[in-house]
Parts: C-alpha cells; structure tokens; sequence
C-alpha cells in the first residue's frame, strides 16, 4: 500500500529535498501528494490530498507548524504528523510532540 504523504515547509529547498528522497525511495512505496508552504496552506490541502503523513516543519509564517499541528489532529485524529525542522528550541518541540 501506498502512503500518501504532504510536505508542509516554508522553504522551498526542503520541500523539494524531502520529495526527491520519497521519489527516490521508490521501495518505500511512498506518494507526495501535496506540498504546502505555511499551516494555513496544509489546512486547506489536507481534504483534498487525503494524505497519511503530514511532514511538518515548526517555523513558518502565516500558521506556524505547532497551530497546524494542533489544527489537523482536530480534524484528522489518525493521521501521522512527523516534525521535520532545524529548530533548536526544545521546549517548541517538546510542545510540539505533545499535540
């Protein structure tokens, strides 16, 4: 089965990165089928892309990751959300995996 993943990243440089690896882990049997830029962009994609994991950076603008995060666990209480960033705040993402 193929899992339906979204990219959610403000820079467009790891959005492409983390496609090119799905892309070229073609055993992984892996789909990107959204990207987006900011949480309110993810917001708005996730119904339509219907993904199963959601990558999700912390610092964007517009909706930061942590408010997406919280967001589409609301919405979509199944589906898998792993936090891909540079961040070096722990406490952010402690916060962050608790939601």
């Amino acid at each position: 089965m193929t899992t339906r993943i979204m990219i959610v990243d403000d820079s467009n440089m790891i959005r492409n990165r983390i496609s090119r690896v799905c892309q070229a882990e073609a055993s992984a049997d892996c789909e990107v089928v959204a990207t987006a830029r900011n949480g309110l962009e993810a917001l708005s994609m996730c119904a339509a892309s219907n993904p199963d994991l959601v990558t999700m950076d912390l610092t964007m603008p517009g909706m930061d990751g942590e408010a997406c995060i919280e967001a589409l666990v609301k919405r979509y209480p199944n589906l898998l959300i792993l936090v891909v960033s540079a961040l070096s705040d722990k406490a952010t993402a402690i916060r962050a995996l608790k939601k």
